[in-house]
């Protein structure tokens, strides 16, 4: 059964300003390519939310008091080496077996910010 995904208001704000500065720094084209893969990367998490111990944030998680999880989304091809965008998501069970759970987008940051998700 496929998960439910849902985009927090802070996270769409960050989505916003992320496409921003791709648009800014390479262009129209580029930045509706990176919007097009992150939006699949996260909608992918429908289908397997986890579990992958290693996609746990630690400091996140005891700062939330719930388990957070991370994937780093990088873009394939020639940017591949680029740094790339902090994808930050918790599950949530349903009540019901026969009700799908629920992945919830916390924040999308650049890798390169040091500043607390």
């Amino acid at each position: 059964m496929e998960w439910q995904v849902f985009i927090t208001d802070r996270a769409e704000k960050d989505l916003e300003i992320a496409y921003l500065n791709e648009l800014q720094f390479y262009g129209p084209e580029r930045a509706s390519a990176w919007q097009q893969a992150i939006s699949e990367q996260i909608l992918g998490l429908a289908d397997f939310p986890g579990p992958l111990a290693w996609a746990i944030d630690d400091d996140e998680s005891e700062r939330r008091q719930r388990e957070v999880r991370r994937f780093l989304f990088r873009r394939s091809g020639k940017h591949q080496f680029r740094p790339g965008y902090y994808i930050y998501y918790t599950t949530v069970n349903s009540a019901s077996e026969n009700e799908p759970g629920m992945v919830a987008i916390l924040r999308v940051r650049h890798a390169a910010q040091n500043d607390d998700p």
